[in-house]
């Protein structure tokens, strides 16, 4: 199965066993505006619930994975009812359905994972990066928080190191970003492809009832969470002036002037 999104690139290979979503906005490195997001959606509903496939793999076109929310998009938000749409409609339900995905979830990262994209990593089983790949959650630079980050980051990579990626939104090479767990294995970028193919080898030579009892137990912890209530602060703070300007001077290429407003 090939399909063709307007942001997004989904295919199926090996007889149908992998299903390949490739985030596919090149020109604003894979940032996720509310269509993109409500594709990615889809995508993973197609994945999960098509019988053949036993393993997804995420990745980017061009030289991102992705950048997180389209600045653009946020900049534009004019009251909380556009607020409540992106966030709660699309950004809260992506994040829920990649939280109850029954196969295992592979990110190749082969760029920039930024903000939201940075995030979406924390719902992957496996993530392998290619050593150009830079992270970081620099939401509060805009004004605003990454709420999964907050959540899932000191489960995977330790409360330290959240907290300073947080506050601080400063990026972080591949081999540090392996160094902490956020990251599984970093390899050369030509080699990228070929790492994530024998790691799909590993995992589909594995028997499936197993492998999906695995996943599911790994995934215990997400089901915990609640996105609705972590995402409505995310909305309050769309509506702050604070966010405002720092989108504004995001497109400018400036420095905000923040006033705690």
């Amino acid at each position: 199965m090939n399909l063709q999104f307007k942001y997004l690139a989904y295919k199926t290979e090996r007889d149908g066993k992998v299903a390949w979503i490739t985030l596919n906005r090149p020109e604003k490195l894979n940032a996720l505006n509310s269509e993109a997001w409500r594709e990615l959606r889809e995508a993973l509903d197609l994945a999960d619930l098509d019988e053949n496939v036993r393993v997804i793999v995420i990745t980017g076109s061009g030289r991102a994975f992705c950048t997180g929310d389209d600045i653009s998009e946020l900049a534009s938000l004019r009251d909380i009812n556009d607020a409540w749409r992106l966030v709660i409609n699309e950004i809260r339900l992506t994040f829920e359905r990649l939280a109850n995905m029954n196969k295992p979830l592979i990110a190749a990262v082969n760029g920039y994972a930024y903000g939201g994209g940075c995030e979406l990593l924390l719902y992957c089983d496996i993530v392998i990066a290619s050593e150009e790949a830079k992270f970081a959650q620099p939401e509060i630079r805009l004004g605003a928080w990454p709420p999964i980050a907050a959540a899932l980051g000191p489960f995977v990579y330790g409360l330290r190191k959240t907290a300073y990626a947080l506050l601080t939104g400063e990026a972080i090479d591949a081999k540090e970003a392996e160094r902490i767990g956020l990251v599984t294995k970093v390899v050369p970028s030509q080699k990228l492809l070929d790492e994530v193919n024998s790691v799909l080898d590993k995992v589909l030579s594995m028997p499936p009832i197993a492998t999906k009892v695995v996943k599911l137990a790994l995934m215990q912890h997400l089901k915990r969470l609640d996105p609705s209530a972590l995402c409505r602060d995310l909305v309050l703070l769309a509506l702050t002036e604070d966010l405002k300007e720092g989108t504004r001077a995001f497109l400018e290429k400036r420095a905000p002037r923040f006033k705690g407003k």
